[in-house]
């Protein structure tokens, strides 16, 4: 098993002859856009779930885990703390410290980021600004796309390829499954 296999339980070998880039993965199944760069707008271990779900995706998928790569905001909390999901990030922004409505909550603050260094996509993950519904609508001005899906993998399926809805989706409550139909067009079961 490679080193990097090694670093994810569970993990099926690939095939190495199977292997594709993300662009083509994208293409062959039909999809509307290459998500390549993802910005990560919450922190503890909301973000490092997310960053290692979609990482142990793409190698499982692609033979890559640095498919995509990410980009975490961190207050000067979080870093005084040595924050594993900083580590586990391709790169970090410091945002400013405190209350949410000054970092993950701040809608302004996360659009203006996710231009900024080149997101194709931001994950709110839960809490913070995925429950705002001025995230979506400020994205949706911008080339970046918003996932608030809890299921970090989904963030694939849902955003650029034409699949099912994530399924934790049945887990949610129907106030918070029709905004999320609503901004992202995906369907859900009532």
């Amino acid at each position: 098993m490679s080193m990097t296999a090694a670093a994810y339980t569970n993990v099926r070998e690939i095939d190495v002859t199977q292997r594709m880039t993300l662009r083509e993965f994208v293409e062959t199944h039909n999809g509307r856009r290459v998500i390549d760069k993802i910005l990560i707008a919450n922190n503890g271990i909301a973000a490092l779930k997310a960053i290692r779900s979609i990482k142990k995706w793409c190698y499982e998928t692609l033979g890559d885990d640095k498919a995509i790569s990410f980009v975490a905001m961190a207050t000067p909390e979080d870093i005084k703390v040595n924050a594993a999901y900083i580590h586990l990030a391709d790169e970090f922004v410091e945002v400013p410290g405190g209350s949410n409505n000054n970092n993950y909550a701040n809608v302004m603050l996360i659009t203006e980021l996710a231009e900024r260094v080149g997101a194709k996509a931001v994950w709110a993950g839960w809490g913070h600004a995925s429950e705002n519904p001025k995230l979506p609508d400020a994205l949706a001005k911008t080339d970046v796309g918003f996932k608030s899906c809890p299921c970090p993998s989904a963030l694939l399926s849902c955003h650029f390829l034409p699949a099912p809805p994530c399924p934790f989706f049945s887990f949610w409550d129907r106030d918070t499954q029709a905004k999320t139909q609503h901004y992202t067009r995906l369907p859900y079961s009532t």
